[in-house]
């Protein structure tokens, strides 16, 4: 029993390993805050840049080319496309939305996504005339990088999110 317990003693004061047992601890909280980190960055990047590229859109209808060109919604799409840079598939991947509103009381607007869950791609396109008021609204479906925060975002039934920007402007007289 005398050799039990010097052993014991002899455990105690052993520190050996004790750093890698530290590691251990705190090597999950440190990776989990460095991929948040860089995940809420590149949303943040992307909800930037399409903020931009629908900014830049919005442009061609408020001030009349758009419509004087006679340009489709297909066509705003790709000009909005055009204005990310070429960063993502943004073809495949975004919608935009130009509506006339009648007033600038409360409007209501849903998502570009089916009752399944998956990204649609049927657009409105109404630019006005001279003076009308345009709400022009532009998604985009992007892939997370690593996903850390899963669970606490809606995604589509692929796994993607959906990026929403908007401008709301009088139209131009033209």
């Amino acid at each position: 029993m005398i050799w039990l317990a010097r052993k014991w003693r002899r455990l105690r004061r052993n520190q050996r390993g004790a750093t890698v047992v530290e590691f251990a601890l705190l090597v999950g909280p440190f990776l989990f805050l460095l991929l948040g980190t860089m995940e809420v960055s590149m949303q943040y990047f992307v909800a930037t840049a399409m903020d931009y590229s629908v900014q830049r859109t919005a442009r061609l209808v408020r001030t009349g080319q758009a419509q004087t060109q006679g340009m489709s919604a297909e066509d705003l799409r790709e000009a909005m496309c055009d204005n990310i840079f070429d960063l993502f598939d943004c073809m495949d991947n975004s919608h935009i939305d130009v509506v006339e509103l009648d007033s600038l009381a409360a409007t209501t607007y849903s998502l570009p996504v089916n009752a399944n869950g998956d990204f649609t791609g049927v657009q409105i396109y109404e630019a006005g005339v001279g003076g009308s008021y345009i709400i022009v609204r532009g998604f985009f479906q992007f892939s997370p990088l690593f996903d850390v925060f899963g669970a606490l975002t809606p995604r589509l039934t692929n796994g993607n999110r959906v990026v929403v920007a908007s401008a709301l402007f009088r139209n131009e007289p033209f």
